[in-house]
C-alpha cells in the first residue's frame, strides 16, 4: 500500500507573542490577553474625565461670584493683501486679582479726614499724659483711667478683627477657586498618566518606564501647580484674623503692666504644674510610646488576612505555571525560565504597618496587589520553527526511497522574573517610613505571646510558611495552617507558655503531636514529633521540654509543624511566636 506524504499543517499559529505583566491583579485569573485590565484602565480614564468636567463647572460657578473688570487688549495681525501688520483693539473680561479687590485695599481717607484724625490723636495723647501725671495721687482716678485705656485698646482691636472677618468672608470665592485649581491640575496629571498607559502598552511592563513617565507629567504641570499653590497661600495670608487678635491682645497687655505681672505669675504656676505632670507621665508613657512605634497596630484578623492574601497570589501563580502544558496543548515544546518565588511575611507586615498604621484588610488589599505586581512579571512567548525530518516511502512498484519532509514545530517560552521583595518595598517608602520599617523589623512586631520552642533563633530554618502553598505531596494548592521549621530529628521542643496538655496523640497526618492550652485562651500545637514526653492533663511550665523534632505522619522530612490559636482563632505563628531566647 502506498504511503502518502503528510500535508503540512497550517491550523496552528505561525507566530505568537503573548506578554502577561502582573499589574492590578484582582483574582486568580492569570489568563493571557485578558480584557479585565484594559476595561479597568478605561473606567479609570472615564472617572478622571468626569472629575475634570466637575472641577471645570465648579470653577466656572465660583468665577461668577468674583469681581470682574474689562481689560483692553491689542492684537496684532498681518494683512497679506495689504502687506502690513495691523492692530486690533479688543475688550475682554478678567477676574480682579485678590490683592486688587476693593475690600483688601487700604481704606482711603480724604485730606480733611486725615487732618481731623491726626488732631484727635494728638489731643487724646495729651489728655492721657496729663492724667498720668496726677493719677497716682488718686486710686479711683488711676483705676478709671486704666479702664478707659483698656476700653480704647479693645475697641481698636475689635474694629480690626471685624474688618479682617469681613475680608475673610469676601475672599471665600478666591480660596475656593485656588483649591479647585490645585485639585483640577492634580486630576489632569493622573488623567494624562492613565492615557499614557493606555496608549503605550509597553509602559505597563516596565516599572522604571512608568516612573519616568509619571515624573515627566509632573514636570509638565509643576509650574502651573506652583502658581495655584501660591494663590492658595495668598488667600490664606489675607485673612489676618489671628494676627489681628494677637495684636489686640499684646496692645492691651502693653498698656496694662499690672495685668501683665498677674498673667505672668499665672502662666508660671501653670507651667510648673504641667511640668510635674509631664515628668510623672513620662515615667509611664515612654515605654508605651516606644512599643507603639515598634509593634504591629492592626488587629489579629487583619494581620492574618493580609499575610494570607500574598501567599494565595503566589500559590495561584505557581499553579498557573504548573498548568502551562495543559492550558496550551497546541505547542510541541515548552521552555521555562522561572525565577525563585517567595516573600518574607515579616517584611510585608512591617511595610503595611509603616504605610497604613492601624490598617484593616480592606485598606491593605490594594497595596498588597501593587506590591505583588511590582515584584513579579510573567511573559509567554510563542513561536514556530520549520524543521525537517527524513521519511521512507514505497512506490506502487514496491521500490523504497527516502525523502526530506518539512514540518512546523511550535514552541512556547515562559519567563517569570522576580525582583527582591525588600527592594520593591523600599520603592514605596519615604526615608522616614524606612526608619520606622527598620525598627519594626528589629522588634518583629512586638506582638509575640508564645515563647520560643527552641533555645536558638529558628527563623532561618522555616521551610514552609502559614497560608496557601503547593502541597509537597499532593502537588495542589492547599492551605497550610502553621509553619514548618526544618531541624534534625531529636532536637528538643520547649513549651511556649504555662498551661495544660489537652492532647498528646498520634494520627496519620500530624504523626505524634502535642497541644497545650493556657488559662487565657492561648493554644499551641506541636506536630510530626519523634518523641512525646508529656501526657493529657499534665501541667506544663514555659520552657519545659515536651517533645523532640521528628518525621512522623504525612511528612517529607524532619521538621516541627507549629500552629497557634488565640481565643479559638487560628493565627500565623510567624508573628506571634518568640524567635529570640
Amino acid at each position: 500500500m502506498k504511503k502518502q506524504p503528510p500535508e503540512t499543517s497550517h491550523d496552528k499559529t505561525s507566530d505568537m507573542h503573548t506578554s502577561i505583566h502582573i499589574d492590578s491583579l484582582e483574582s486568580s485569573d492569570f489568563q493571557p490577553n485578558s480584557k479585565l485590565q484594559f476595561t479597568k484602565e478605561e473606567k479609570e480614564i472615564e472617572f478622571l474625565e468626569q472629575k475634570a468636567e466637575k472641577y471645570a463647572k465648579a470653577m466656572e460657578q465660583v468665577c461668577e461670584k468674583l469681581p470682574a473688570k474689562i481689560v483692553k487688549k491689542k492684537q496684532r495681525t498681518f494683512d497679506e493683501e495689504k502687506g502690513k501688520a495691523t492692530s486690533k483693539l479688543t475688550f475682554e473680561k478678567e477676574i480682579v486679582p485678590i490683592d486688587e479687590a476693593k475690600w483688601n485695599l487700604p481704606k482711603k481717607k480724604s485730606i480733611l479726614k486725615k487732618i481731623t484724625s491726626k488732631t484727635t490723636s494728638i489731643t487724646t495723647s495729651k489728655i492721657h499724659s496729663k492724667i498720668h501725671q496726677v493719677e497716682h495721687e488718686n486710686i479711683a482716678v488711676e483705676a478709671t483711667h486704666k479702664a478707659e485705656l483698656m476700653g480704647e485698646s479693645t475697641y481698636r482691636g475689635a474694629k480690626g478683627v471685624a474688618r479682617s472677618a469681613y475680608r475673610f468672608h469676601k475672599n471665600r470665592p478666591y480660596r475656593q477657586l485656588a483649591n479647585l485649581k490645585q485639585k483640577s491640575i492634580k486630576n489632569q496629571m493622573k488623567l494624562d498618566y492613565q492615557k499614557a498607559l493606555r496608549d503605550n502598552p509597553k509602559l505597563k511592563t516596565n516599572l522604571l518606564s512608568r516612573f519616568f513617565q509619571k515624573r515627566a507629567i509632573k514636570r509638565q504641570y509643576a509650574q502651573e501647580l506652583k502658581l495655584a499653590k501660591t494663590s492658595a497661600r495668598a488667600t490664606r495670608t489675607g485673612i489676618g484674623i489671628a494676627s489681628r487678635a494677637f495684636n489686640m491682645t499684646t496692645s492691651i497687655v502693653r498698656r496694662n503692666p499690672i495685668f501683665l505681672v498677674k498673667a505672668g505669675l499665672l502662666v508660671l504656676v501653670v507651667l510648673v504644674v504641667i511640668s510635674l505632670f509631664s515628668m510623672c507621665a513620662s515615667m509611664f508613657s515612654g515605654t508605651t510610646a516606644f512599643i507603639g512605634i515598634a509593634s504591629y497596630t492592626a488587629d489579629y484578623e487583619d494581620i492574618n488576612a493580609a499575610s494570607i492574601l500574598y501567599t494565595r497570589l503566589e500559590a495561584e501563580l505557581r499553579m498557573y505555571l504548573n498548568d502551562i502544558r495543559i492550558n496550551h496543548p497546541n505547542f510541541d515544546e515548552f521552555r521555562f525560565s522561572i525565577a525563585h518565588m517567595g516573600h518574607d511575611p515579616l517584611m510585608l507586615m512591617a511595610f503595611l504597618t509603616t504605610k497604613l498604621h492601624d490598617f484593616t484588610f480592606t485598606e491593605a488589599e490594594s497595596l498588597i496587589l501593587q506590591i505583588f505586581a511590582a515584584q513579579y512579571s510573567l511573559e509567554l512567548v510563542g513561536n514556530m520553527e520549520i524543521r525537517t525530518r527524513t521519511e521512507t516511502w514505497t512506490d506502487s512498484m514496491g521500490n523504497t526511497f527516502t525523502i526530506i519532509v518539512e514540518y512546523e514545530w511550535h514552541i512556547l517560552t515562559t519567563t517569570l522574573t522576580a525582583r527582591p521583595f525588600e527592594e520593591v518595598l523600599f520603592e514605596f517608602m519615604s526615608n522616614d517610613q524606612t526608619q520606622h520599617y527598620t525598627i519594626l523589623m528589629y522588634s518583629l512586631g512586638a506582638r509575640q505571646f508564645v515563647g520560643n520552642p527552641f533555645d536558638f533563633n529558628w527563623l532561618p530554618f522555616v521551610t514552609s510558611h502559614y497560608g496557601y502553598r503547593i502541597h509537597p505531596i499532593h502537588r495542589d494548592k492547599r492551605f497550610h495552617h502553621g509553619i514548618d521549621i526544618a531541624l534534625p530529628t531529636g532536637t528538643p521542643i520547649r513549651a511556649g507558655f504555662d498551661g495544660t496538655v489537652i492532647t498528646a496523640s498520634y494520627n496519620n497526618i500530624d504523626g505524634y503531636f502535642v497541644i497545650i492550652e493556657s488559662s487565657d485562651g492561648i493554644r499551641a500545637k506541636y506536630a510530626h514529633c519523634h518523641n512525646v514526653f508529656v501526657s493529657v492533663g499534665q501541667t506544663i511550665v514555659q520552657g519545659e521540654v515536651i517533645a523532640t523534632v521528628g518525621n512522623t505522619g504525612a511528612s517529607t522530612g524532619s521538621h516541627l509543624h507549629m500552629e497557634v490559636f488565640k481565643n479559638g482563632r487560628r493565627l500565623n505563628p510567624i508573628f506571634f511566636v518568640e524567635t529570640r531566647t
